[in-house]
């Protein structure tokens, strides 16, 4: 009854509660980071912090659109990991957690680090 909100999640979701409800709270921030980004684009300079390995200076920045790369790459993370929680790990149900654990964590990560980043301009 509850798959009924997102059911084209139905077959990805992780199977304990707890871990689900952690997944869904990190896709959803994952796509508010998204979202925010879209929103804040005009009023961000032409270059914005995003590489803070590089060394001080020019290095370190990147024009504004380059803020979806984290989120993009952290969807793309939780799309092998599901694969493989699909394909690879069907019988082990604590792998299939873990792995949709370890990809909650990424993309909430990742989100946070957007959204620090824009409040940082903002």
């Amino acid at each position: 009854m509850r798959f009924k909100l997102y059911p084209f999640l139905k077959g990805y979701l992780p199977e304990e509660a707890y871990a689900r409800r952690f997944f869904l709270f990190c896709f959803f921030s994952a796509s508010l980071s998204v979202f925010s980004v879209g929103v804040f684009i005009r009023r961000l300079p032409p270059e914005v912090p995003l590489f803070y390995s590089n060394p001080w200076g020019r290095e370190q920045l990147a024009p504004p659109y380059f803020l979806l790369l984290p989120i993009v790459l952290s969807f793309l993370f939780l799309g092998i990991n599901v694969f493989l929680s699909k394909k690879v790990f069907m019988e082990n149900s604590f792998l299939k957690n873990l792995l949709g654990i370890g990809s909650s964590i990424v993309l909430l990560l990742s989100a946070v680090a957007v959204f620090r980043i824009i409040l940082q301009i903002i």
